[in-house]
């Protein structure tokens, strides 16, 4: 599971697990049990590209939507999701590892995830642990 990013590839589980990891840097595969999640999408999603456009420029904002404090940038999706009302969500670049995207999809976008995912795994789940255990020694993450 790779995303194509510019020619390049990105483990989509390695994007995942440094956006919801790296601020601690552990990842606990026991505590609160979490899963590593994949959905197909039933319909296109419209989203607004916050890495690889101008639009952050043409609405008066700069990198710390994407860099600055979690806090801001909830503002920022908050705001967004008020003014845009036909927008599902967000394409943004990781800021814990710059060549990744990311989507934040809105509520809204609900519809477009088909009812079952295509991989739904604990963390800690025998067939998903070497790709954790790599991931976490190559992103320099801890391993619990």
């Amino acid at each position: 599971m790779v995303q194509d990013v510019d020619g390049r590839t990105v483990p989509v589980l390695d994007t995942c697990l440094v956006e919801v990891f790296r601020d601690t840097g552990v990842v606990d595969v026991n505590w609160n049990n979490p899963y590593f999640t994949l959905f197909r999408l039933k319909r296109p999603v419209r989203l607004i590209d916050l890495v690889d456009s101008n639009w952050v420029t043409i609405a008066g904002g700069n990198a710390a939507i994407s860099i600055g404090s979690r806090t801001d940038s909830r503002e920022w999706s908050r705001a967004i999701h008020s003014k845009y009302g036909s927008v599902d969500g967000l394409y943004y670049g990781c800021s814990n590892m710059p060549r990744a995207r990311s989507v934040a999809l809105y509520e809204r976008a609900q519809s477009a995830l088909s009812p079952f995912p295509e991989l739904d795994l604990p963390l800690a789940s025998p067939g998903l642990w070497g790709d954790v255990e790599l991931a976490c020694s190559e992103l320099g993450l801890g391993l619990v």
